[in-house]
C-alpha cells in the first residue's frame, strides 16, 4: 500500500515547477488586482453619472414615469451585479 502512494508522490523537478508556478501566479495576481479594481470603480462612477442624468431627465419631464421606473431598476440590477461579481 506505502509503494502504491509513494508513486502519487511528485518528483523534486515537479515540485519545484509548482513552486515556480505558484509564485508567478501570485505575482500576476498582485499586479492585476489594483488594475481590476480601478476597472470596477470606473464601472460604477458610470453607473452613477447615468443614474444622474436619468433622474435629470425625469424631473425635467424628458421622460414618463413609467420609462424611468425601468431604466433605473435596469441600472440598479445592473450596479448590483457589478458590485456582486
Amino acid at each position: 500500500m506505502i509503494h502504491k502512494l509513494a508513486q502519487l508522490e511528485f518528483s523534486q523537478d515537479e515540485k519545484n515547477y509548482f513552486r515556480t508556478r505558484l509564485r508567478e501566479m501570485k505575482q500576476s495576481w498582485q499586479d492585476d488586482t489594483p488594475k481590476f479594481i480601478q476597472g470596477v470603480e470606473l464601472r460604477l462612477k458610470q453607473l452613477e453619472e447615468r443614474q444622474s442624468r436619468l433622474t435629470d431627465a425625469y424631473l425635467d419631464q424628458t421622460i414618463d414615469k413609467e420609462s424611468f421606473e425601468q431604466r433605473k431598476t435596469a441600472l440598479f440590477e445592473s450596479a448590483a451585479t457589478f458590485r456582486t461579481g
